[in-house]
């Protein structure tokens, strides 16, 4: 049977500068090897304009030189709640790599001007 935890995404305050995705880590490093498969919730509130928001993790084998971020699930657009979705397979990300933490992805649908929204949510960790 697979063992399963939770890791909290602690409340914070995100931008956007664009449309490309900025990556707010909300986690200190954690080990992958236990990570096979993940998902997640996350409110938002006082989102702007046109900012886009998805859960996401990053990899490395050393803390310096993580690789880049990577989204779980799709992105929200509007302030409220987004539940959990399906189990995401991650075990080819994690495979090789020693650390894992995370966060959230941050970008614009469209504009280059600066956003920001306030997040929080959860990670659910599954290593089957």
């Amino acid at each position: 049977m697979a063992n399963k935890k939770r890791v909290a995404l602690p409340w914070g305050a995100l931008y956007s500068t664009g449309t490309s995705a900025i990556f707010h880590p909300s986690t200190l490093w954690l080990t992958a090897s236990d990570v096979n498969s993940v998902r997640g919730a996350f409110e938002l509130q006082l989102l702007e304009s046109d900012a886009m928001v998805s859960l996401a993790y990053q990899t490395a084998n050393v803390e310096n030189s993580p690789d880049g971020p990577t989204a779980i699930g799709t992105y929200a657009s509007s302030n409220g709640v987004s539940y959990p979705g399906a189990w995401a397979d991650i075990s080819a990300a994690t495979d090789e790599k020693q650390l894992i933490r995370f966060g959230f992805l941050v970008k614009n649908n469209a504009n280059s001007t600066r956003n920001w929204v306030r997040a929080g949510g959860f990670v659910e960790v599954s290593d089957g």
